[in-house]
């Protein structure tokens, strides 16, 4: 098959994804949430040109909130959640162009169910908080 042409400019997105774990390798354990975790999120290998390690470059094991004061702080993990770990990246500023951060978080919940929750919770927080 042809290879397509590489671009710097966006595809569609699809509308939906259809996909299902194998009920065998999903974590059911912290430590294979932890494992799962580090291993999914993107690391430096995985980055553009121009691309740095954020500070702090890596949190784990906590989670983060968003008080009703629309401040965030991290706490404990849930009860529904295994695992969650974050890196953080930066593009620094240049050729006029402001600095850039960025983050790849990855959770493992317990749950399908304590997953959506926290889809649903966190579009919430969006109109709650629209300026984070």
């Amino acid at each position: 098959p042809k290879k397509p042409e590489e671009t710097k400019e966006p595809g569609a997105l699809p509308s939906a994804y259809e996909f299902t774990p194998d009920p065998a390798r999903v974590p059911k354990t912290a430590a294979e949430a932890r494992r799962l975790t580090r291993n999914a999120a993107l690391g430096e290998a995985d980055w553009t040109a121009g691309m740095v390690r954020g500070t702090p470059y890596e949190t784990a094991g906590t989670w983060t909130v968003l008080a009703d004061s629309c401040v965030w702080s991290r706490s404990a993990l849930p009860d529904g959640v295994l695992d969650s770990f974050t890196r953080r990246l930066d593009v620094p500023a240049q050729d006029g162009k402001g600095r850039v951060r960025g983050s790849v978080t990855v959770t493992v919940h317990r749950t399908v169910e304590d997953a959506d929750r926290e889809i649903k919770d966190t579009v919430q927080e969006s109109f709650r908080c629209p300026a984070q």
